[in-house]
C-alpha cells in the first residue's frame, strides 16, 4: 500500500519574525492539510515560544540595566501570551477554551456545533462571552487585571464612605532588608511571618487600641531591582478616629516595633525607610489609583521599569525585549506568590464598611453582564487562528465599527 508524503512541520521555535508572518501561515496550512488538530501540546509549545520571540521585534530596544520609560507596549493579550509560555498549567486554557454547561457546571466544550459569542454590554463594552479563565491573580495579566479593578470598585466608595462618617483611614507601608542572593520565597515568606509577629505582640494590640484601629486591609506587592527582589505590604488602618496629629510619634514607635518583629523572624534589620506611615488623604490617593485596569501604579500590574524597579509584569516586557533572565524572574515569582492572598481584610472590616460582596478571584472572571446582547458568534476554527495570532484585541477592536466591517474583516 502507498503511504502519502507528509512535508515536515515549521520548526517555529527557531523562528523569530512577526506573528503573522509566512511562517505561522506554513505551519496553519501543515495542519489543515494532514488534517490534524491544531490544539495538540507539541504545537502550543512550539507557537508560544515563537510568538514570545516574535513580539521582541516590536518593543524598543533597552539595556535592562539602564530602565525604560513607565509606558507598556505591550498590551495585556500579548503580556499574557508570553506568561503562558513561560508558566503554563491553567493558563494554557485561560481565555481560548469554550465552557458549556453540563448539569448546572461549566465544562470544557467538547460536543455540538462549537461558536464563540462576542457580547456587547449597556456600556457599549464587547467582550467575549462562555469562555475559561484561570483566575490567577499574579501569573494572567487579564485576569488580574479584572480581579483588581472589581476589587477597587468595590473597596474605593467603602472608603470614601467611611472618611465622609468622621472616621480615619491611614497607609501604612512595610519593607524589609534584601539582597540579590535572597530568593522572591524566602524575602516573601519571612515578611509576612514578620507582619504576623509585630501583629501579634502586645505592644502592637496596645497601640491598635490607643488609636481606636477598627480594622485593617493587607496587600502584598514585589517589584525587582538591582538588589534583587522587593516584597512590600500596604497595609489600610482604620480608625474611629483620624490620627493625623499622632503619626509622626506612632510612626516612630511602629518602627521599632517592626525592626524587633524582623529580626525575630531571621530577616535583617530594617533602616529608617523600612516603615512609612501617612495620613487618609496620601492613602485615599493610594486607593484611587489601585486596580486601574492597564493604570496601575501600585502592585504586581505596575509597567515597565521605573527608578531601577520593575513589576513581576513588567518582567514580562523584558523577557519580550530578550532578557531571559526576566523570564526565569517571573516564574521564580509565580512560584512564590502561589496560593498567597494579594487583598486581605481582617475580620468583621467587610461587614462595618458595608460591603456584602464575597466573590472569591474565580468568581469576579467568571462573571459577565448578563443584560449584555450577542453581537455576533464566530465559527470555532476561526477562533482557533484568532488566539493562536493573539487577534483576541484586535478582533474585539473591530466589533466597534460595526458589524459589516467585523465580518470583513473575519
Amino acid at each position: 500500500m502507498r503511504q502519502s508524503k507528509r512535508k515536515p512541520m515549521p520548526n517555529l521555535s527557531v523562528q523569530t519574525e512577526s506573528v503573522n508572518n509566512k511562517n505561522f501561515r506554513d505551519c496553519m496550512d501543515y495542519f489543515t492539510e494532514q488534517k490534524l488538530s491544531a490544539r495538540s501540546a507539541a504545537f502550543d509549545r512550539e507557537w508560544e515560544k515563537a510568538a514570545a520571540a516574535s513580539l521582541g521585534k516590536y518593543t524598543k530596544s533597552v539595556n535592562p540595566a539602564e530602565g525604560v520609560s513607565g509606558e507598556s507596549v505591550l498590551n495585556l493579550e500579548q503580556k499574557q501570551s508570553i506568561a503562558r509560555s513561560l508558566v503554563h498549567g491553567r493558563l494554557d486554557q485561560c481565555g481560548r477554551v469554550l465552557l458549556s454547561t453540563v448539569n448546572g457546571e461549566m465544562r470544557k466544550a467538547s460536543h455540538g456545533k462549537l461558536e464563540v459569542q462576542i457580547k456587547k454590554s449597556e456600556t457599549g463594552k464587547f467582550f467575549f462571552s462562555g469562555l475559561m479563565h484561570c483566575g490567577n491573580v499574579w501569573s494572567c495579566p487579564e485576569c488580574a487585571s479584572k480581579i483588581t479593578e472589581a476589587r477597587r470598585n468595590e473597596l474605593s466608595p467603602a472608603v470614601a464612605s467611611w472618611i465622609d462618617q468622621g472616621h480615619g483611614v491611614s497607609l501604612l507601608t512595610l519593607t524589609v532588608p534584601h539582597l540579590v542572593k535572597d530568593s522572591c520565597k524566602e524575602i516573601t515568606d519571612g515578611i509576612l511571618k514578620a507582619y504576623k509577629t509585630m501583629l501579634n505582640r502586645k505592644a502592637y494590640k496596645r497601640v491598635s487600641k490607643e488609636i481606636g484601629e477598627r480594622g485593617r486591609i493587607r496587600t502584598l506587592e514585589v517589584t525587582y531591582g538591582s538588589n534583587g527582589w522587593h516584597t512590600h505590604l500596604h497595609i489600610l488602618l482604620f480608625t474611629e478616629k483620624p490620627i493625623d496629629e499622632k503619626i509622626l510619634a506612632l510612626k516612630k514607635e511602629l518602627l521599632s516595633y517592626w525592626q524587633s518583629a524582623c529580626v525575630s523572624s531571621g530577616l535583617g534589620l530594617p533602616n529608617s525607610h523600612g516603615l512609612d506611615l501617612v495620613n487618609g488623604s496620601q492613602a485615599a490617593a493610594y486607593i484611587s489609583k489601585w486596580g486601574l485596569v492597564e493604570e496601575m501604579t501600585k502592585g504586581h500590574l505596575k509597567k515597565g521599569k521605573k527608578q531601577g524597579q520593575v513589576s513581576p509584569f513588567g518582567l514580562l516586557e523584558l523577557y519580550a525585549q530578550g532578557d531571559k533572565k526576566a523570564g526565569y524572574r517571573f516564574k521564580e515569582f509565580v512560584e512564590a506568590f502561589k496560593g498567597k492572598r494579594q487583598l486581605v481584610y481582617t475580620k468583621g472590616l467587610k461587614e462595618l464598611l458595608g460591603l456584602n460582596s464575597d466573590k472569591t478571584d474565580q468568581e469576579i472572571v467568571d462573571s459577565e453582564d448578563l443584560k449584555a446582547e450577542v453581537f455576533v458568534n464566530i465559527p470555532f476554527y476561526y477562533w482557533e487562528i484568532i488566539t493562536r495570532h493573539n487577534l483576541k484585541t484586535e478582533c474585539l477592536n473591530q466589533c466597534e465599527k460595526g458589524l459589516e466591517s467585523f465580518r470583513d474583516w473575519l
